[in-house]
C-alpha cells in the first residue's frame, strides 16, 4: 500500500495532515509519500522550504508539482507511483477536492 499526504503552498496545519498519512501508512504497513503542489508562478510569502523540511520529518524526498490545473498532473503521480490511499491537506481539500478526486479515479 502507498499513502500520497497532498499539500499545497498555503496549507494552514500541514504537521496534521502528514501524522494522518503517517498513521494510515502505518496501519496499513505501507509506505508514505508526500507532494506538494504549487503555483505555477511563485508568490512573495512562498513557504515551499518550511513545508519540504517538515515532510521530511515524515518521509525523504517529497515530491513537488508546479501547476495551476493540479488534477491531471496528480493523477499521472497517482498512476505512475500506483497510490493507494490519497490524504488531501485541508486547503488542498478546499481548493481541488473535486477536480483532484476525479483525476485519480
Amino acid at each position: 500500500m502507498k499513502v500520497l499526504v497532498c499539500l499545497t503552498a498555503d496549507e494552514p496545519r500541514p504537521r496534521e495532515a502528514l501524522g494522518a498519512g503517517a498513521e494510515l501508512a502505518a496501519e496499513l504497513t505501507g509506505e508514505l509519500r508526500v507532494i506538494l503542489i504549487q503555483p505555477a508562478v511563485r508568490r512573495k510569502e512562498d513557504r515551499t522550504a518550511a513545508l519540504l523540511a517538515l515532510a521530511r520529518e515524515f518521509t525523504a524526498g517529497p515530491w513537488r508539482i508546479r501547476t495551476d490545473d493540479p488534477g491531471p498532473a496528480l493523477g499521472n503521480f497517482v498512476r505512475l507511483n500506483r497510490i493507494t490511499h490519497l490524504v488531501l491537506g485541508e486547503a488542498a481539500e478546499r481548493n481541488w477536492s473535486t477536480e483532484l478526486r476525479k483525476a485519480v479515479k
